[in-house]
């Protein structure tokens, strides 16, 4: 394993950026894996956290958010309501349009039969 370093020039002058790899941009990819199938969306009321880290914008930490938001309101009744999630934006959600879409909202646990969702 060769170990490089890279100056950069928006850090003082003897700050080095330290790479461990044989180079810095050898093996580089995203974490947020690959893009969605085309034209098949996502439904947000049932996705995990690894079918959303697919879409573009979205990591592990506002996937986690999503989800959590999820549970606490008891779904989603459509995509705007994903502007209640931390991290999204009108403009992060318009980046999502035609890739998401809102289903059916799940009970939440623990529902009494004939409840109402809150």
């Amino acid at each position: 394993m060769a170990v490089t370093a890279a100056l950069r020039s928006d850090l003082p002058r003897r700050a080095a950026v330290w790479f461990f790899g044989p180079s810095p941009s050898a093996g580089v990819r995203s974490l947020a894996g690959p893009p969605p199938v085309p034209g098949v969306p996502i439904d947000i009321n049932s996705a995990g956290i690894e079918e959303l880290v697919l879409l573009p914008g979205i990591g592990y930490g506002l996937a986690g958010a999503i989800v959590a938001e999820r549970a606490r309101r008891g779904g989603f009744g459509s995509v705007g309501e994903l502007l209640y999630v931390r991290g999204i934006g009108a403009s992060r959600l318009r980046a999502l349009e035609g890739l998401v879409f809102a289903g059916s909202r799940q009970s939440p646990p623990f529902a009494s039969p004939g409840s109402s969702p809150p």
